[in-house]
């Protein structure tokens, strides 16, 4: 079962910061040739992005 963390959202990057964040990441990935490199960030982009979603809905809630 997932233990779950109470972190005061004082504390959270705002979502358009975790946003931007993934929108550089994105960038520097059509800047990047090796495949590789361009699917590790192209994962890390999505997993911030799906972050910011869910953080987003819990402050919501």
């Amino acid at each position: 079962m997932a233990q779950s963390t109470n972190i005061p959202t004082g504390m959270l990057p705002s979502m358009d910061e975790l946003r931007d964040a993934a929108a550089t990441l994105q960038q520097i990935r059509k800047d990047t040739s090796t495949t590789e490199s361009s699917l590790a960030l192209d994962y890390i982009a999505d997993k911030l992005i799906e972050f910011a979603n869910t953080v987003e809905r819990r402050v919501a809630a």
